[in-house]
């Protein structure tokens, strides 16, 4: 709320972070769970969330089924006018809100085929898991799984019986970022922390002889320092 100095967030901070990487080499990915209920100083929290992701470019943003409900009762999520892409958990057979995103990025000359997947995490058979990535041809795959839950042993089940995920995005129960997966360990298993404190930045980087992607992750804290956009400054007033 800005009552006090040395706070963390606040999105007319956050366009100060994902300028950082230019716009033609980035995905910039949201994951959701807006608010904690449908009470009215929330339901104003989502209408602002959802103009303030537009208005910062967002790409793509991963709903939880709360997320969905509530949007569909606001009105929110009708027409294509949000400004991002929108996917939900295990929301594939709901209209218009399906469960996976893929866009193709450069990277040293070749293409890299981003899937970023929504998953319920008491639906993680392999069969399920292949469905929302499918091969791309012609390019190198990074797949991003934003699961539901990560109670111990959901992130190594997926890992064992699918591989080819990259990464495992997990619901955040802490305020700061936590990384749970060992160094060099596929996939790469992270939260990105409560209140929008902190941008995660994703990188991938081609490994030895440029088949395989080598990731790294870096915790960004939106610091009050940062400039602040006017537009987004605007949206808050």
């Amino acid at each position: 709320c800005g009552c006090s100095g040395g706070q963390l967030g606040g999105f007319e901070r956050r366009r100060a972070v994902l300028t950082t990487v230019p716009g033609e080499g980035r995905l910039v990915v949201d994951t959701g769970s807006f608010v904690r209920s449908e009470g009215e100083q929330d339901l104003i929290k989502y209408t602002i969330i959802v103009q303030a992701l537009g208005q910062l470019n967002y790409d793509v943003v991963s709903l939880s089924k709360q997320d969905i409900e509530i949007g569909r009762n606001l009105g929110e999520l009708d027409g294509n006018d949000l400004g991002f892409s929108v996917i939900g958990v295990d929301a594939g057979t709901d209209a218009g809100v399906p469960a996976k995103f893929t866009r193709k990025l450069p990277l040293q000359g070749r293409a890299v085929a981003v899937t970023i997947a929504a998953l319920d995490a008491e639906s993680r058979s392999v069969e399920k898991i292949r469905e929302l990535f499918a091969p791309q041809a012609d390019a190198m795959a990074l797949n991003i799984l934003i699961v539901s839950r990560c109670d111990p042993g959901v992130a190594d089940s997926i890992a064992a019986t699918a591989p080819w995920v990259d990464c495992i995005v997990c619901p955040s129960e802490s305020d700061e970022p936590i990384v749970s997966s060992e160094p060099g360990k596929r996939p790469l298993v992270f939260s990105p922390g409560r209140y929008g404190r902190y941008v995660c930045k994703l990188q991938a980087t081609t490994g030895g002889g440029g088949k395989a992607l080598k990731l790294s992750l870096d915790l960004i804290p939106v610091a009050e320092n940062l400039p602040k956009d006017p537009a987004l400054v605007s949206l808050y007033k």
